[in-house]
């Protein structure tokens, strides 16, 4: 079973469970605002669970767009499409 831990989204204040990472060695980035931004804010969020990442990008598309490395965009359609968000 895979190894998780409960953390609070920023934005909406649920619960949900993140992931640990045994390639990194380390908890799951997606969540974390500054992995997309290369350290840069969004209204003082750090961390999100994944439908308020989607709301991010669906329903504040500019500054999703504005903030998010070019570099991790790719990435972050990937996950879309193949579901992990």
């Amino acid at each position: 079973m895979a190894k998780t831990k409960t953390e609070i989204c920023d934005r909406c204040k649920k619960e949900f469970k993140r992931k640990w990472s045994g390639g990194r060695n380390d908890w799951s980035q997606i969540n974390d605002i500054h992995y997309w931004t290369e350290g840069k804010d969004w209204k003082g969020y750090k961390i999100l669970c994944r439908p308020c990442l989607n709301y991010w990008f669906e329903e504040e598309g500019d500054s999703f767009h504005e903030l998010v490395s070019r570099k991790k965009l790719p990435t972050f359609y990937s996950y879309r499409a193949n579901g992990t968000l």
